[in-house]
């Protein structure tokens, strides 16, 4: 038993030396595509994909084995860029997909983002658009950091997956959760939101100055909703909660 528990031991030194040496070794290998007249962005799989709203298109790839830049697959159909893994086994075992495969994207307008999968899709810059529409469909996350400015936004998670908006000015809200996955969104001025969660996943709604804001919750899960919102509609079936914190 005692032979056992050593041999166990070693290895675990031996791989964490691997990995530590396979990170200190680690650089990015970049690759830029000319792929443009695109408004729409959808990741399949596990990629990352990061986005900055800019006068020019730019689809830059990045990853930590240069073998794999043919690994990381980005296609224009219409205008949706479509960004996807092909199959791919690498030495390169210490590392998650999501950070060994980074698409960095530019573009003058974004007007629909879908995560399918158990990609990342983020954006810490400002994004001012007419419409816009986020759905994470799995495991995935969007995370919108920037001011996000739109006359109308529509925000849905579909599975286990999380949705962040940290800075909403737009006209209306349409907020959609199906299944256990988590969507928060701060907002402001927004005349009419609208939100829906059926499943055990949990709706956070922060709001500054916001008008009516009318809920329905079925199921298990949770819908916070917070701020100043001068109308406020819910209804609810099932075992969930209300958590209200609003001031008029």
């Amino acid at each position: 038993m005692k032979k056992v528990f050593m041999f166990v031991a070693a290895l675990i030194t031996l791989m964490s030396c691997v990995s530590s040496t396979d990170f200190k070794k680690a650089e990015y290998a970049e690759e830029t595509r000319p792929i443009k007249g695109f408004n729409q962005i959808q990741v399949n799989g596990s990629p990352k994909v990061v986005y900055t709203q800019g006068r020019n298109y730019e689809v830059k790839v990045k990853v930590l084995d240069k073998d794999a830049l043919g690994v990381v697959k980005t296609e224009l159909d219409g205008e949706r860029l479509v960004v996807s893994l092909k199959n791919y086994r690498s030495k390169m075992f210490n590392f998650d997909k999501g950070d060994r495969f980074v698409v960095c994207v530019t573009s003058p307008d974004l007007i629909g983002v879908e995560v399918s999968g158990s990609g990342d899709f983020k954006s810490t810059k400002t994004i001012d658009t007419d419409n816009i529409s986020l759905a994470v469909r799995g495991s995935g996350d969007i995370s919108i950091e920037g001011l996000l400015i739109c006359d109308h936004a529509k925000m849905a998670v579909t599975g286990s997956g999380d949705l962040e908006v940290k800075n909403l000015e737009a006209m209306t809200n349409d907020i959609t959760l199906i299944g256990s996955g988590d969507l928060s969104v701060r907002q402001r001025r927004v005349g009419n939101t609208r939100v829906q969660l059926t499943g055990s996943g949990d709706i956070e709604v922060d709001c500054e100055k916001c008008g009516t804001v009318d809920s329905n919750l079925t199921g298990s899960g949770d819908i916070s909703i917070s701020g100043t919102v001068s109308n406020l509609k819910k209804s609810k079936a099932g075992s969930g909660d209300y958590i209200i914190n609003i001031r008029n």
